[in-house]
């Protein structure tokens, strides 16, 4: 072999080698090495339209509807074979739980009935359309609720997630 080809060969040698190295480098780099995240912030860029005062003034408008107000609890009258279970797998709970027809009412919306906080968690063959079936864990409860038609409110925010 002579001089040309030689050097030939030891840079080809040479270029495998730093191949191999980058190329192990990269594989087996660590969390150190890794880039790190960038921050995501929500940046309101553009300047206020309203005054502070203008803005205390304004009144935010509730979700308002009206709708038939019944109740429910786990005996075998009111839940059949159902009992505690709920259309979305948690245990109904009095305070907190109500059924609701989904396609009106989805799943999960929070709802203020006479000033408390309820969660839309089940569901019911009765409950059709603007219809809130409010869960109690006892029959002489569901008596004295009764049938009711009054304005409830959807509430926006969401206030827990189980």
């Amino acid at each position: 072999m002579d001089e040309l080809d030689r050097a030939g060969v030891s840079i080809l040698i040479f270029a495998i080698c730093i191949f191999s190295i980058s190329f192990f480098l990269e594989k087996h780099k660590t969390v150190a090495d890794a880039p790190k995240s960038e921050e995501k912030r929500v940046v309101n860029t553009s300047l206020p339209t309203e005054t502070p005062k203008e803005q205390k003034k304004k009144k935010t408008k509730k979700n308002l509807i009206t709708v038939k107000l019944t109740a429910y609890c786990p005996c075998h009258e009111c839940s059949g074979k159902w009992g505690h279970a709920t259309s979305t797998g948690v245990r109904a709970t009095e305070g907190r739980t109500v059924a609701v027809d989904p396609q009106y009412i989805p799943y999960g919306t929070y709802l203020r009935i006479d000033g408390k906080v309820y969660k839309a968690e089940d569901c019911g063959s009765a409950v059709k359309g603007h219809h809130v079936d409010v869960f109690f864990e006892n029959h002489d409860s569901v008596t004295k609720f009764g049938t009711k038609k009054k304005k409830i409110e959807i509430l926006d925010v969401i206030l827990d997630e189980e």
